[in-house]
């Protein structure tokens, strides 16, 4: 019944007579759209309650709609009425500001709900990046369930409280869904954050080098660069001026360029005692 909402809340007879109508015509089951997603969580709950106990024959679907970002609430409300079936899409897929979001109502519906689902937790992010590579809709980094961002703190007392006791967990915690928890190096990086980056990689700082480490990481970050794992040996080895980690040296590089003419670049390195010399051309 599209636009199902409206013509309940504007003409109620008239999707009543209509639902009477379907009753000897065979269908399985009626869907009631909120079309334009201007329901909020107990108009669902009434509305659902009142569409079952009117007409106890028909099985409903409920199709919720995000438009001001109450699609999966009102789906648990729904849910809550006693409707078992709900209308989801991938990644917020959909019509505006897209439908009800897969992973997160079915998380809802477990955590909240006590619901029992037929739908493997772990492959929800997988399923979320191939949805968003096949339709071209990016994916917010901070997209509940699925995003890249959401299992990662980036608050430095964030951090001192997981390494204190998980003070900071709940039970959507990231092994559930096939996943890891990382700490964001940044400007609001503690001691906690970065000692839990080192970790991975193995090395142990005492605390005044441990210091000396986090004031450069904070420095690099509050001028809004970007901070890797993959980043921190390089910025321990340039903070603590030891030359260790120096495996790569740059001896010497040319680059000429004119109009018409083609680009050439030359470099010479010292890598690992050895030395090393390329070049290249190009337009670019």
């Amino acid at each position: 019944l599209e636009d199902w909402s409206n013509g309940y809340r504007d003409k109620p007879e008239y999707v009543y007579e209509m639902i009477q109508g379907l009753k000897d015509e065979g269908i399985e089951r009626i869907m009631l759209p909120d079309t334009l997603g201007v329901m909020s969580p107990d108009q669902v709950f009434d509305s659902m309650t009142d569409m079952q106990n009117r007409y106890p024959w028909a099985s409903f679907d409920f199709h919720p709609h995000n438009d001001y970002g109450l699609g999966v609430a009102n789906a648990m409300y729904a849910v809550k009425a006693g409707i078992r079936s709900i209308h989801c899409t991938m990644n917020c897929l959909g019509e505006r500001a897209g439908n009800a979001s897969l992973a997160e109502v079915a998380v809802v519906l477990k955590d909240q709900l006590d619901a029992e689902l037929s739908i493997e937790e772990a492959n929800l992010t997988p399923v979320a990046e191939m949805v968003e590579n096949f339709s071209g809709k990016r994916l917010a980094r901070n997209s509940p369930i699925v995003g890249e961002d959401v299992f990662t703190q980036t608050s430095g007392i964030h951090a001192d409280g997981d390494k204190k006791g998980g003070l900071y967990h709940n039970p959507i915690f990231p092994e559930r869904f096939g996943r890891n928890r990382s700490y964001a190096l940044g400007k609001m990086s503690g001691k906690a954050s970065l000692n839990k980056n080192l970790e991975l990689l193995g090395i142990q700082l005492i605390d005044e080098n441990l210091q000396k480490v986090l004031r450069r990481v904070v420095e690099l970050g509050d001028s809004k660069k970007t901070i890797t794992l993959a980043d921190l040996p390089f910025i321990i080895t340039d903070v603590l001026e030891t030359h260790e980690e120096q495996r790569i040296q740059l001896l010497n590089c040319s680059i000429s360029s004119g109009l018409n003419l083609y680009s050439v670049a030359s470099i010479r390195i010292l890598f690992d005692k050895g030395e090393h010399n390329e070049s290249g051309s190009g337009n670019g």
